[in-house]
């Protein structure tokens, strides 16, 4: 498990520390298996056992980005949950929210999108439609109002707009090298190059340093491809909303750019300018150890936070403080630690652990031969997949 693809589970106790999932029942609140939390911590889209997609919360009545049918479509708000049929029954794997739209990948690796996504009028709102006619998507990338999503193939693509622009992209490739990673920014994309190099690429606007090269120029450059200034290999790429951050493959340390201030997020590598324009590695203590999950958050103001935990268990925050903090310690999560009540982690789902660990009562001799081997097998396996989680 990398930085890029770690997986993050709760207790189903910890719903009760968001407040958008206070608006559940209790059963409603048992029955959640999956998740995500945006728009300032006032919105969710769950997944139930029965593999229901659901949406709470703050859903924006020019936006739609719980992604409602009628009647609900045009709801500034809902305080009850509201099945979102058009995802339901699917398998979906993943959602990623922006600003504008939201996105969702189901098992079959085919692409949803919804929210201000119309490319035939200017901020008209959509309900979950597919972005692609051919289901070969492993990972999606909210922007703004555009996203990225890789391919099983290592392409990546890109739909939507820049914010308050008219070009508008639909499907279209952004590079012809294989891509092990990616990550959306609110206008900016960085990816990671599968590679043995390594390299951070970078599309989008860069006025903040998020492109990481400085020779940058806007807005000639927004539309191309371009390799951040860095001769370190990557294995994992993470964006704050003006940001860029990566970790090194061979010594697991964070390197960051972009905005680096206080409205848009301190990327805690001691420099006081508003704008780093090239990488610098973010001052995490080296007694530490390496980097072995890092996660940004986008709080309500656009305001980026960044979590990471260490080998050695300790989990340090920055961005809201301008050198990282240790605020757990001891092999706490990462979760836990940054991210409880709190929009939940860019690129990932939340993922609600099983109830209970304790194993079934130990058979007797009379009854040992009832318990079959591959039910052994099954519920070990569960135990490993749930402790697996951070």
């Amino acid at each position: 498990m990398t930085p890029q693809n770690s997986i993050y589970c709760v207790w189903p106790v910890a719903l009760r520390q968001w407040d958008v999932f206070q608006k559940l029942t209790p059963s409603e609140q048992d029955d959640v298996r999956s998740f995500v939390v945006f728009w300032g911590g006032f919105s969710a889209l769950y997944i139930t056992s029965r593999d229901e997609v659901c949406g709470v919360g703050n859903n924006g009545v020019h936006v739609n980005l719980l992604g409602l049918a009628s009647p609900h479509y045009r709801l500034e708000t809902t305080d009850r949950p509201v099945e979102v049929r058009a995802l339901s029954g699917k398998g979906i794997r993943q959602l990623s929210t922006g600003v504008y739209l939201a996105a969702a990948i189901d098992r079959d690796g085919w692409l949803y999108w919804w929210g201000a996504c119309s490319d035939e009028i200017y901020g008209a709102i959509a309900t979950p439609r597919l972005a692609s006619e051919v289901p070969r998507y492993s990972h999606v990338s909210c922007g703004a109002m555009f996203m990225a999503a890789l391919a099983a193939d290592g392409w990546v693509y890109v739909w939507g707009r820049f914010w308050n622009t008219d070009k508008f992209y639909k499907e279209r490739p952004l590079t012809t090298r294989n891509v092990a990673a990616l990550s959306c920014g609110v206008n900016h994309v960085a990816m990671v190059g599968a590679d043995e190099d390594g390299a951070v690429y970078t599309w989008g606007d860069g006025r903040h340093g998020q492109r990481g090269y400085l020779t940058y120029s806007w807005p000639s450059h927004d539309d191309t491809v371009q390799k951040v200034q860095s001769p370190l290999a990557a294995m994992a790429v993470h964006c704050g909303g003006h940001s860029t951050l990566f970790v090194t493959r061979d010594d697991g340390h964070v390197y960051a750019c972009g905005a680096n201030d206080a409205r848009h997020g301190r990327l805690g590598v001691g420099a006081e300018f508003d704008v780093v324009s090239r990488p610098m590695r973010v001052l995490l203590p080296t007694s530490a150890g390496a980097v072995t999950e890092l996660s940004s958050g986008w709080r309500s103001t656009l305001t980026s936070v960044y979590a990471a935990l260490m080998s050695n268990g300790d989990v340090y925050t920055w961005g809201v403080t301008a050198l990282p903090q240790l605020v757990s310690s001891a092999g706490g999560s990462l979760v836990s630690a940054a991210f409880l009540g709190e929009p939940t982690p860019r690129g990932v789902m939340l993922h609600v652990r099983s109830p209970s660990l304790v194993p079934p009562p130990a058979a007797t001799s009379a009854d040992q031969s009832s318990i079959d081997e591959p039910s052994k097998k099954k519920y070990v396996q569960t135990i490993i997949n749930q402790l697996s989680c951070v």
